[in-house]
């Protein structure tokens, strides 16, 4: 069977879809926005690649593609700008000791807790949440930040992180605290934020229990420490770091540039930036630039969407992005791209098309799939995306 029989009849065999399907387990302990269903890169890496191939995701966001290239036994390469994409795409990857984790924080007690401790964002941080709330926050913090080992550490802030939204009185969802709506006085309600990590904590490991039975099941190593050798994550702008990559490394590239206008990834974490202030504790050496300064760096971001300026440079990006990834991908090798547009945006998917032929690419397969209805409300009713799957010629 040729290569292209074989793909006709693999590709076109999938329901896109997915009704059914949801992204769970460590794809789902951290909520992020408009993260793409496991189920597309868990269905095409298989059928592209090969065990061992190298796959690069270039906007990765929480890993979703990392989390399945790992688990099918290839190398994975991720790059996001945002700092707390990487920090939980870095959780999802290291695979700590479970039960050596949790021992970590078996013995807090309340009475633990020193209020004498100061966080530089104190005064905002207690408009969003009670006042025990925040000092019970601010311990664990203060515990997680004496933790040495970066194995152990990087997991416990990713809980940490995950857990902000929902101790906080902001009752109302996730948009809300991307447009920095403080809850009012008579909405603050109290939250055991030691009860919510620890059972956070707690359903972190059994996911990454779960995860490595899987990669046994599979028959592959799975072994923590030669996982770990497997993949390379870096905070950064994707164009810079995919300069960084030798020409004709990359057997795959899977990835979903922002869709234009439809979400802001650094402002839906606002409350991870407050409490992971540079004076206090930083996420592994990232030293976190002015939460404004680091907005700018986002590209298509919905904030910018009313900006004179922003789809001109928005596409411009995309145009420098196809050909660096031309650069870096392999002879014959597949670049997949995810993509949506809203109806009240611009129309971004077939500029990038002519990127993709422009720069040597050819366009093998277009797929279609619908978006639920509940994630639509968090991405500018975009109603569809379109699966390319491109061709190195």
């Amino acid at each position: 069977m040729s290569n292209l029989t074989y793909l006709d009849k693999n590709l076109n065999s999938i329901d896109w879809d997915f009704t059914s399907l949801s992204n769970e387990g460590l794809n789902s302990f951290h909520w992020y926005p408009a993260t793409f269903i496991s189920a597309i890169p868990g269905s095409v890496i298989p059928i592209i690649t090969k065990e061992n191939d190298t796959v690069l995701d270039t906007f990765c966001g929480t890993s979703v593609t990392g989390y399945e290239a790992i688990r099918l036994g290839r190398r994975y390469i991720g790059f996001d700008n945002n700092p707390i994409a990487i920090l939980i795409s870095k959780a999802k990857l290291l695979f700590p000791e479970s039960n050596s984790l949790l021992n970590l924080f078996s013995e807090v007690d309340l009475f633990d807790i020193n209020k004498n401790i100061k966080h530089p964002n104190e005064e905002i941080l207690k408009k969003w949440y009670h006042y025990d709330t925040y000092y019970e926050l601010l311990f664990l913090l203060d515990k997680i930040s004496k933790i040495h080992s970066p194995v152990f550490r990087i997991p416990a802030q990713a809980v940490f992180s995950s857990i902000l939204k929902k101790t906080s009185s902001q009752g109302k969802h996730w948009g809300w605290v991307c447009d920095n709506v403080i809850p009012k006085p008579n909405e603050i309600v109290y939250k055991n934020a030691i009860d919510i990590f620890n059972k956070a904590l707690r359903n972190y490991c059994n996911s990454v229990d779960n995860m490595l039975i899987s990669i046994k099941y599979r028959n592959l190593d799975n072994k923590r420490k030669q996982i770990r050798e497997q993949w390379e994550l870096n905070c950064g702008d994707t164009l810079s770091l995919t300069n960084q990559l030798k020409p004709n490394s990359i057997d795959l590239i899977l990835s979903s540039p922002p869709y234009y206008g439809v979400a802001d990834y650094v402002k839906a974490q606002r409350l991870s930036f407050l409490w992971f202030h540079k004076k206090f504790m930083t996420i592994e050496g990232y030293s976190f630039d002015d939460f404004e300064q680091l907005r700018k760096t986002e590209t298509g971001a919905r904030s910018t969407r009313y900006n004179q300026n922003s789809f001109n440079d928005y596409i411009e990006y995309m145009d420098r992005y196809i050909f660096n990834c031309q650069r870096v991908l392999k002879k014959g090798k597949y670049l997949v791209l995810i993509m949506g547009d809203s109806k009240s945006r611009n129309e971004t998917i077939g500029v990038i098309d002519e990127y993709a032929k422009k720069y040597g690419f050819e366009k093998e397969y277009e797929f279609q799939r619908q978006i639920r209805e509940s994630r639509r409300r968090l991405m500018a009713k975009v109603q569809n995306e379109q699966i390319k799957v491109y061709v190195k010629k």
